[in-house]
């Protein structure tokens, strides 16, 4: 706190010898001294001007980049959404009807008289859905050797047997 209190009077001092000075100069010298003084003080606002000047511009670049990076993620957020949404639809369309090559593949089979997975998927939904107990007109005797059929309903026509290694 003391040594606060002296460098407080040594500017106080200072000051009062520059006043007493610019009081006992000559009307050329204080001229001189309000043009010296009038420099210095152009000088220090030219100095803090220019360091504001680049600090805001420096702030506005990198502002500038942050929008660019946040417009370019928003960009691929929007499109990846976009894709994931077309991707989904492409699935839920897929699992709806088959595609194509497993349509005629079907077909083949059906025609062919063999049971594919997938029709041998749908039947046991179908089957399920219908009733879990078998109907009571049902006898396998009417059916090819490892297979058996309805013969009286027709509610699950032509499965595979069932057999232990399969």
């Amino acid at each position: 706190m003391e040594r606060l209190r002296r460098a407080m009077d040594r500017l106080r001092a200072l000051i009062a010898d520059a006043i007493q000075y610019v009081q006992n100069a000559s009307p050329r010298e204080r001229r001189l001294i309000l043009f010296a003084g009038s420099g210095v003080l152009a000088f220090l606002l030219l100095v803090l001007w220019a360091g504001f000047g680049r600090s805001i511009a420096r702030h506005e670049d990198s502002l500038a980049e942050k929008r660019s990076s946040f417009e370019k993620a928003q960009r691929l957020a929007a499109g990846y959404g976009q894709q994931e949404q077309e991707r989904q639809l492409l699935e839920a369309r897929l699992r709806q009807s088959p595609p194509a090559l497993m349509g005629f593949v079907d077909g083949l089979a059906r025609q062919e008289g063999v049971e594919t997975r997938a029709r041998a998927a749908s039947r046991s939904r179908s089957a399920r859905s219908r009733s879990t107990s078998s109907c009571a007109s049902c006898s396998p005797s009417s059916a090819a050797p490892g297979w058996s059929a309805c013969a009286g309903c027709g509610c699950a026509s032509r499965r595979r047997a069932r057999t232990p290694w399969t």
